[in-house]
This record gives structure tokens, sequence and C-alpha cells, in this order.
């Protein structure tokens, strides 16, 4: 087991216990290398990964979790960095001083500033240290795309919460996407982690413009705020980092 500078591999033996991150141990969730001592763990987490347009292998859900694994997602010539595309853990890992080298991840640079709002600790290279982090369809999209999710896709997806759960014990969930947050919803028939609804929580997209835009579906006292403000709330009102 090694810890980096940012995330820990503390539960990567657990987590290729699942056949899934056995499959595609690239998707398993980036748990931060401060994660295991904080008093309240949260789990943040996106929609999915994406893969570019050339390949189709992840097409067809039940194909794709039933016979295709890692290995089969093979580097091309217009796509040497393929796999980098399901790394989960790329994108938090990347941010320094709450910058991030490429657009495409303004949400991780969008909840980053966030919780450095919010929690204002020395260290504040990357908020990412703090909490943990996964796309909750394990399934990838089309690049640019959002996924068209079935009913095989949910259900895998909320399994694979379940045992997420047992491994790492999050007690605070905050969904970035509102096709994930619905999905759960869809699905909490087989919810079995014993975590509270109430502490299960969606933002808009910090990617999208109602991050930044005021908008019904984030209220606070009745009055709608914008996703940032809702979601530093979130933080605050359940004193996350205290």
């Amino acid at each position: 087991m090694t810890t980096s500078n940012k995330f820990t591999e503390f539960y990567d033996q657990e987590f290729q216990k699942l056949d899934h991150y056995h499959k595609f141990p690239l998707m398993m969730p980036f748990v931060g290398s401060h994660f295991q001592q904080q008093k309240k763990k949260v789990l943040f987490i996106g929609e999915s990964h994406y893969l570019p347009l050339e390949y189709s292998l992840h097409s067809n859900a039940y194909e794709w979790y039933n016979n295709y694994s890692q290995n089969d997602i093979k580097p091309t010539e217009n796509n040497k960095d393929v796999l980098c595309w399901i790394n989960t853990r790329f994108g938090p890992n990347s941010g320094n001083n709450q910058k991030y080298y490429s657009r495409a991840y303004s949400i991780y640079r969008n909840i980053d500033k966030s919780i450095l709002d919010v929690f204002k600790p020395d260290l504040t290279d990357n908020m990412f240290r703090y909490v943990s982090y996964y796309n909750y369809f394990q399934r990838p999209a089309e690049a640019k795309l959002s996924i068209e999710n079935n009913k095989i896709d949910n259900e895998f997806a909320i399994e694979i919460f379940n045992q997420l759960h047992q491994i790492i014990q999050f007690e605070y969930v905050i969904f970035a996407s509102k096709r994930a947050f619905n999905a759960f919803k869809s699905e909490q028939n087989s919810l079995k982690a014993k975590i509270s609804l109430d502490n299960v929580f969606s933002v808009p997209h910090p990617g999208s413009k109602w991050f930044n835009k005021i908008n019904n579906s984030c209220q606070i006292d009745g009055v709608p705020h914008n996703g940032k403000d809702y979601l530093k709330h979130i933080l605050l009102s359940n004193k996350i980092f205290e």
C-alpha cells in the first residue's frame, strides 16, 4: 500500500476484490490522502467516464459489464493515452493550487475551490485530499455526450455504490450530476448501504452554467441560489469539515 501526495491506495486491495474493479482497476475511486482522518467522510459522485468516438466496445451495456475488461481498450495512433479517459484518479489528482491543466476538468476545479472556501485548512494545494470521488455509472459515455443510461447501468451502479460504502464507509454523498442522482433515486429500493438519505445531496454539474447561475433546484431557506453557493451551504450546514 502506498499513499501519494493527494490520494491513498489504502483501500485498493478491497476495491479489487469487486469483480468490476478487478477488470477495470483504473476506474477505482479516488480516495484522498487525508480522507481517513476526517471526522465526517464525504463522497463526491460524478456522472461517467468517456471513450473516444473510434471506440464502440462500451456501446452495449450488457456486453460492457460481462465481456470486457480494461485490457480490451487498446491505444491507437489517434488515442495513445486512451486509458487516461477511464482513470478516475487522473482528474482530481491533476490539480495544483486549485488550478487544473484541462478546461474539461472544471468539475474538479470548482469542487476544489468550493471546499477551500469553507474549509480553509493549512494545506491548501488540493482539497480532494480530504474527500473521495468516483463516477456513478460504470460504463463510459461517448466523448462529449452524457451517457444514455439504461436499467442495466442503473442496477449495476447502485450495486457498486452499496459495495463501496462497505469499504470506505462514507457518511455524506454529494452528486455532481443530475442524471446520476436521478438514477440513484430510481434504484433506492435496492439501496443496502446504511446511509441516511438526509445525507445524500445533489448539486448542478460544476462544469455547467447552473453552477454559477441561480436556479430553483438550489433552494436555501426557500430562496434559489446558484450551485456553488448551494454546495458551500451543504458543506457548512452539515459541518463537514469541522
